[in-house]
């Protein structure tokens, strides 16, 4: 496991990025995956979803805490990424899917989504899975000290899909918010 660091300097929101790990450039951090397994625990979701699996890191962490509560559904357009994400979710309650994020239709409302695909696709799916979110839904976004991404996320705020959002001062960012208007009956 390597230091954060390695990839991501410092910066006013988090001076100390050798604090976290990542497997390599691309995995989510190690911490940021256990907070959202945190999440699950605390929230209780009955459907979650991730767009953007990669190696199942976060996948993994988020189906161990679902057990006996809720089920994952994890999108991923990479099959080498796929399979290697297949074995680490080996008997959770994760289903992985190779679709395109903009093309996945939830069985059931979701109750916290999280969002790790390409920077492109991420503000298109946050209002796209808007009308698939429960209306206790809760979104997490990877990767928001991005500039693009925090801009969109004002636009978003703007045109009112999202409420206001809270960005955590991990070292790659990591934003917290919710839906305006979620759905409340069935898909």
């Amino acid at each position: 496991m390597e230091r954060e660091s390695q990839w991501t300097a410092p910066s006013p929101d988090c001076p100390r990025p050798e604090l976290w790990h990542a497997p390599d450039r691309a995995a989510t951090e190690v911490e940021v995956s256990q907070f959202l397994g945190a999440l699950c625990i605390a929230l209780r979701p009955s459907r979650v979803l991730e767009t953007g699996a990669y190696k199942g890191y976060s996948s993994q962490a988020i189906g161990n805490a679902l057990v006996g509560i809720g089920h994952l559904d994890s999108l991923e357009i990479d099959v080498s990424m796929m399979q290697e994400a297949r074995t680490r979710v080996q008997g959770l309650p994760v289903s992985l899917h190779r679709v395109s994020s903009l093309e996945f239709v939830p069985k059931e409302h979701l109750d916290l989504i999280f969002f790790d695909s390409e920077y492109d696709l991420r503000p298109l799916e946050i209002a796209r899975f808007r009308r698939f979110a429960s209306k206790r839904c809760i979104w997490a976004l990877h990767d928001s000290h991005h500039e693009g991404l925090r801009a969109a996320l004002v636009e978003l705020r703007e045109d009112g899909v999202i409420t206001d959002v809270l960005h955590l001062p991990t070292p790659r960012g990591l934003a917290l918010g919710r839906y305006v208007h979620a759905a409340e009956d069935g898909v």
